[in-house]
């Protein structure tokens, strides 16, 4: 394993999408489940850094960078059994939208080269997606709570870009990856070759039972989901959306009335 490729973006974004095309088999891993336990050990990190209670972290930690020394082993050791009686690839990609929120925090306490990935959607069609996932967890939910939610990752990935330059972060639109016309940019950054083929070198299969599950999951999809929102969204929800993520869609190129 010579370097990480991290895929990042709001749940219900494509980030499952990329992680199919980012699986070559004759340069990374085979295809991973979501690296939640890395995930949550760079979100503690996180939290003890951007807020520390100055009376103990003096006492147990000392300073910032003696802190990124207590995580920087576990993650390196997270890694290496994950790849450990596996055939050896040079690149082990990795998934998981809450990274989105934890991105600024990579370079502190990764060892390994890596890129990011981050795959973004029109907000409003996430939210359709996002809420449906939602309901079938909670029943009923509240609209504006779910909105906020989805809003953190945006921003978190908008942090990131700040921090890191182009050739380690890639923003890419779902939009433009189901017509294919992210392909070779996508190919030129990763460092091998990226497209819709039969990939089924998955350590685990998917659970069929999740409310996050998609019949789409691991197979080529088409333009058919974009702007679903305008069937689905009320008025006042698409109004509530545009508003909230005004800064977000005209990051992302995202039309307020498109």
């Amino acid at each position: 394993m010579q370097s990480l490729l991290f895929i990042a973006g709001p749940p219900r974004s494509g980030t499952t999408l990329l992680s199919h095309l980012l699986n070559d088999p004759e340069n990374t891993y085979p295809i991973f489940p979501e690296c939640t336990y890395l995930t949550r050990v760079i979100s503690l990190y996180h939290e003890i850094l951007r807020y520390p209670d100055k009376t103990r972290y003096e006492a147990f930690i000392k300073d910032d960078v003696r802190l990124a020394n207590l995580f920087r082993p576990t993650i390196d050791e997270m890694l290496r059994n994950a790849v450990s009686g596996l055939p050896q690839r040079k690149v082990l990609v990795l998934k998981d939208p809450e990274l989105s929120k934890e991105i600024c925090a990579l370079k502190d306490v990764v060892s390994l080269p890596f890129k990011i990935v981050c795959c973004v959607r029109d907000p409003r069609d996430v939210m359709v997606s996002w809420l449906t996932v939602r309901e079938k967890q909670e029943g009923v939910v509240n609209f504006e709570e779910e909105a906020s939610k989805i809003y953190s990752y945006f921003h978190g990935l908008m942090n990131g870009m700040d921090m890191y330059g182009d050739n380690v972060l890639k923003i890419v639109r779902y939009e433009d990856v189901v017509i294919h016309s992210e392909f070779d940019q996508l190919t030129e950054f990763a460092g091998f070759k990226v497209g819709f083929v039969d990939r089924k070198a998955s350590i685990t299969g998917y659970d069929v039972s999740s409310p996050f599950y998609s019949e789409k999951y691991g197979k080529p999809v088409d333009a058919g989901s974009i702007g679903s929102y305008k069937k689905k969204l009320s008025d006042d929800e698409e109004s509530y959306i545009n508003a909230m993520f005004s800064g977000v869609m005209a990051t992302f190129g995202y039309k307020v009335n498109g």
